[in-house]
């Protein structure tokens, strides 16, 4: 990930995040000014889980689907060491809308977390009741189904039925 540091760092250490990360981020591209600041806040390790507190800040402008604006954002994000993974992140942001001059015409403001955590472990997926069965994609494990009991309808596709269709000129 580009918010990571290119080479190790310690409590306390800041880097510049990638270009490209932020850009992802931001959904401002290309940069045309600023640029997202992270430092490692601290390292935790809780239920044998190794974790790095990584917090990030800054501000960039440039073109994004809104048109000219500039975003400032800060948050955090906890990466687990052992697995190299994002498990939680929180963003601030606010999005000024520019004009043609630069001046603010509008403002959006938004806070977003995401969590990540392993699935509870499915009984139906365990190795025993995978014994068995044919893992290798075929017609019969890929097919796609529609199953609608108020409406009474039920659909079975292959998983190339959209290109069986087109091949027979049912989809233009």
């Amino acid at each position: 990930s580009g918010l990571l540091p290119a080479k190790p760092v310690k409590t306390g250490e800041r880097w510049t995040a990638a270009t490209e990360a932020v850009s992802e981020l931001t959904g401002v591209d290309p940069i045309q000014t600023g640029g997202l600041n992270c430092t490692l806040a601290d390292l935790k390790s809780s239920e044998n889980v190794d974790v790095a507190r990584i917090t990030f800040a800054g501000s960039v402008t440039g073109p994004s689907e809104l048109g000219p604006c500039r975003q400032t954002i800060d948050g955090h994000f906890l990466f687990n060491l052992d697995q190299e993974l994002i498990t939680h992140l929180v963003l601030n942001g606010r999005t000024e809308i520019l004009d043609s001059k630069g001046q603010v015409d509008g403002q959006l403001e938004g806070r977003y977390e995401v969590r990540r955590h392993p699935a509870i472990d499915d009984p139906g997926l365990s190795d025993t009741a995978l014994k068995g069965l044919n893992l290798k994609p075929n017609s019969e494990n890929t097919a796609l189904l529609f199953d609608e009991k108020n409406l009474g309808i039920r659909f079975l596709y292959s998983r190339n039925w959209e290109l069986a269709a087109a091949n027979k000129g049912i989809v233009q």
